[in-house]
């Protein structure tokens, strides 16, 4: 009998002995498993934040876009209000067609107003590099220097941005 139990003790002994491997190597297998699902934590959270980034970057684009969308058209319609203006100031008859550029002159007007375009009121006003583009300069008696004292072409903005420059005289 002795025998059997040293047989059972040394069966016992290699089982713990297995055991605690098995347990070893499952500890390692759950700690290598722990540190890849961190990193695959680390790289879902990157991911999601880059995605997000990109819906704020498109949302500002797209509300920028939005906004000056009329740009563009009021751009190409400028030269035409310009020509209009010139035309207008030609004449003083209230001849009916007369009066009839000047009815598509105001709707042209009033239509880019609605668009958030205005002109740049530059007459009698500091001169403004950011607003107006000087031409010609000229010594004008009684004008303080740097006072816009002629508009030669109108600037006009859309919103807070400008759309052209003001071309104007300044005093010196």
């Amino acid at each position: 009998m002795e025998k059997e139990e040293k047989v059972n003790d040394e069966l016992n002994e290699i089982k713990k002995e297995k055991k605690k491997s098995t347990t070893l190597r499952l500890n390692e297998e759950i700690a290598a498993l722990k540190q890849e699902l961190d990193i695959a934590k680390n790289e879902y959270y990157k991911a999601y934040a880059d995605v997000e980034n990109i819906k704020k970057r498109l949302n500002a684009e797209q509300s920028i876009v939005l906004k000056y969308r009329a740009q563009n058209l009021a751009a190409a319609i400028l030269p035409s209000i310009d020509n209009l203006e010139r035309a207008l100031a030609t004449t003083t008859i209230d001849d009916p067609l007369v009066i009839g550029v000047k009815m598509v002159y105001e709707q042209l007007l009033s239509s880019l107003a609605a668009e958030g375009i205005t002109a740049i009121d530059a007459k009698g006003k500091p001169f403004d590099p950011e607003l107006h583009h000087a031409l010609i300069s000229e010594k004008v008696k009684g004008k303080a220097p740097g006072l816009v004292v002629e508009e030669l072409q109108k600037g006009y903005m859309i919103k807070d941005r400008v759309l052209r420059h003001s071309l104007v005289k300044v005093s010196e």
